[in-house]
Parts: structure tokens; sequence; C-alpha cells
């Protein structure tokens, strides 16, 4: 079981890390490309469609974060707590 743990965990930061890059390059066109076309046009669609982008990337980065803690805590190995020498034999 801690083994699929493992596996499951890398898959989950490998995942994360595509779709950041992907989500921080479709940002950058959106906003710099489309939107500016958009806003020029003199329409109320280009502030709709900059607040749209805005909002859905915000959505995205937020599940890219939980995606790196899951995966974190998934490789994470929990600690062993040892019992110190001064421990040992008081009750």
């Amino acid at each position: 079981m801690k083994i699929f743990r493992k596996i499951s965990g890398c898959i989950l930061i490998v995942l994360a890390s595509i779709f950041s890059f992907s989500t921080v390059l479709a940002l950058a066109k959106a906003i710099l490309v489309d939107c500016v076309r958009e806003i020029n046009n003199n329409t109320a669609q280009g502030i709709g469609y900059l607040f749209g982008t805005l909002i859905m990337g915000t959505l995205f980065v937020l599940l890219i974060i939980y995606m790196f803690k899951s995966g974190f805590r998934l490789v994470r190995t929990k600690p062993v707590v040892q019992d110190s020498i001064d421990d040992i034999g008081v009750l």
C-alpha cells in the first residue's frame, strides 16, 4: 500500500507540473492576445472575456495547488517516533 501511495503521489506531482506549465502559457496568450483584441473592439464582451479568463485561471491555479499538496502529502513518509534513553523505564 505504501508503494501505491508513492506512485500515485509522483503521478499527481508530474500532472500538476504539466498542467501548471500549460496554464501559464494559456493564460499569457489569453490575456495578452485575445483580451487585448476584444477590448480594442470597444464592446462589453472584452471586459466579460477578461474577467472570465481571470476567474477560470484562478480556479485552475487553485486546482493545481491542490494537486501539488496532495501529491507531496502522498509521497511524504511519516517519521518514526523513537523513545529517548531517558524515557525508558519511567512510568
